[in-house]
């Protein structure tokens, strides 16, 4: 004797299960009917709707308290790292306007990210190419008044 027991409401070639949500005795139940071949008889298994479906309620909650904790977690990440990029971008604010008011010996902080590494080292060259020209200026400004004075010196 073979088993060869096939589950549906159609055919051996097309099984078919039903499932639905039925009323049985005031309670809301769901089942499916299942047709046994051989024997021609249907099968229902059914459940309370509740109880079938808890499973699925438990992992959409679980799945739902995840993404909400890893969205709280983001948003404090987030925060903790916008905190420091606000911190390194002041401090360089901080070290321009001392450059805009002719402090150029300055302490440059060092940087993890590389673009902020890169803006320091701008700066730093930024600070000594002002150097090397204020430096020129006053060399050309004491050559243009040692020629005044001779020039005056003639009178």
């Amino acid at each position: 004797m073979t088993n060869n027991f096939i589950a549906g409401t159609g055919s051996k070639d097309s099984p078919r299960p039903v499932s639905k949500i039925f009323k049985f005795n005031g309670r809301n139940m769901f089942g499916t009917v299942v047709d046994m071949d051989e024997t021609g008889w249907k099968i229902l298994i059914a459940q309370p709707v509740r109880k079938a479906f808890q499973s699925l309620w438990n992992i959409l909650t679980l799945i739902g308290l995840g993404l909400f904790l890893a969205l709280i977690f983001s948003l404090f990440i987030g925060q903790f790292l916008a905190g420091k990029f606000s911190f390194a971008v002041e401090s360089y604010i901080m070290q321009a306007s001392s450059i805009a008011d002719g402090d150029y010996d300055l302490q440059w902080p060092e940087h993890k990210t590389k673009e902020f590494s890169l803006l320091g080292q701008s700066f730093k060259r930024m600070v000594q190419k002002i150097n090397k020209r204020e430096e020129e200026l006053r060399q050309m400004s004491v050559f243009d008044f040692d020629q005044d004075q001779s020039i005056e010196g003639w009178d």
